[in-house]
């Protein structure tokens, strides 16, 4: 190494302390060129020589890729203007079919869900009809035993009214024949002997 590299050396901490310029993501190597190496190429300076020994130099992609003709045709504004065009023309087809198809499947679609609502409706309209028909006939029952006890209410009371009368009845016939009855006492008593006739 001569005098003046060795005075601009610097070590790899250093280096990576410095601000960077560039592509910041490339490693940093520790490769330090032979004397022969430097003697060798007189033409390149020796700051190129310092600075090429730790840094990785990569080709930048407008070197390595040119754009082919094609790529250019790709990215021209009449290229970009049928592509429009053509994202047009679908987004119009897209739309018309789903303007065309769009009405006959929500008919579709209503229908299928208004047959089950009216299937159900039916069929809470069938059980209505059924419960009202026993509400009815509940109803009919129930005037009819409110009659009959009301009827039956009445002969009760008619018969015991008359109960009560006959019971009365009963107690004054057996009084009035208390009343002509005639004990006679001490008089001995004997079998099967007719006492009226006496």
């Amino acid at each position: 190494m001569t005098k003046d590299v060795k005075s601009k050396w610097k070590c790899c901490e250093c280096i990576s302390k410095l601000p960077k310029s560039g592509n910041s993501n490339t490693p940093v190597r520790n490769i330090n060129p032979s004397v022969k190496e430097v003697g060798a190429s007189s033409k390149v300076s020796d700051d190129e020589t310092l600075s090429h020994t730790n840094v990785t130099m990569r080709k930048k992609p407008s070197d390595c890729h040119q754009l082919s003709p094609r790529s250019s045709e790709l990215h021209s504004p009449s290229s970009h203007r049928k592509e429009e065009d053509f994202i047009s023309a679908i987004s119009e087809q897209v739309l018309k079919l789903i303007k065309a198809e769009l009405p006959g499947m929500i008919s579709g679609i209503l229908k299928r869900e208004l047959s089950s609502i009216k299937t159900d409706m039916l069929d809470f309209r069938h059980s209505v009809d059924t419960m009202s028909a026993m509400h009815d006939d509940m109803k009919k029952m129930v005037e009819t035993l409110v009659r009959d006890n009301a009827s039956l209410t009445k002969k009760y009371t008619a018969i015991n009214d008359t109960v009560t009368e006959l019971s009365e009845r009963l107690n004054n016939l057996e009084q009035h024949l208390r009343e002509s009855n005639l004990e006679i006492q001490g008089v001995p008593e004997s079998h099967n002997e007719n006492l009226p006739i006496l």
